[in-house]
């Protein structure tokens, strides 16, 4: 049996600044925790190097820009984090 009630479509006003406000969320780190963090960001940085270096040395720039955009776009992460 189809519904044959009509929806009422019409738009209310919205009331602004109404919302109850809550405190903003403070996440702690162990200092342990965000220096080995960040030390293996950076380790894994340098090994990324190293491997874009190695295949311009051999002729390879394809893998090569795909490798160093993937790294410039991880500190652009690393940056925002």
């Amino acid at each position: 049996m189809p519904h044959t009630e009509e929806r009422n479509l019409e738009l209310t006003p919205r009331n602004i600044g109404t919302r109850d406000r809550r405190p903003g969320r403070t996440i702690q780190f162990e200092l342990s925790a965000i220096t080995n963090r960040f030390t293996n960001n950076l380790l894994s940085i340098k090994s990324q190097f190293k491997l874009a270096e190695q295949l311009k040395n051999e002729g390879n720039m394809q893998y090569t820009e795909k490798i160093v955009t993937a790294i410039s776009d991880e500190i652009a992460y690393m940056n925002n984090s």
